[in-house]
């Protein structure tokens, strides 16, 4: 997996390449623990090259959005492929994750 990482005046943009299972979910895990400690915590997900991801990483990804609420921040995701979607579906997820189809959309949810 590969991870990018993008910082605006107080949004924070992951762009995920590839699978979010094993090494992935603890690479993921290590950048937004080094976002959380920097007091960041307006993120966003962009999952256009999320091929999978597995039940660890939905974890890693709610545990996240109780965080960055907790801190009067926001998880949101765009570019949600149709897998990825329907996993969030399978399992209940898509109510809770708020998904936009464009990076403006996104960062505009924000303001």
């Amino acid at each position: 997996m590969q991870i990018t990482l993008k910082s605006l005046k107080r949004i924070d943009i992951i762009k995920l390449i590839g699978r979010l299972d094993g090494v992935g979910v603890d690479d993921l895990g290590t950048t937004l623990n080094d976002l959380a400690k920097r007091k960041r915590f307006s993120l966003i997900l962009d999952c256009e090259k999320l091929s999978y991801i597995n039940s660890a990483g939905l974890r890693t990804l709610v545990t996240t959005l109780k965080n960055c609420k907790s801190n009067h921040g926001n998880l949101v995701f765009t570019h949600v492929n149709e897998q990825i979607a329907d996993t969030f579906s399978i399992v209940g997820f898509q109510s809770l994750f708020e998904q936009f189809d464009t990076l403006v959309d996104a960062v505009d949810s924000f303001n």
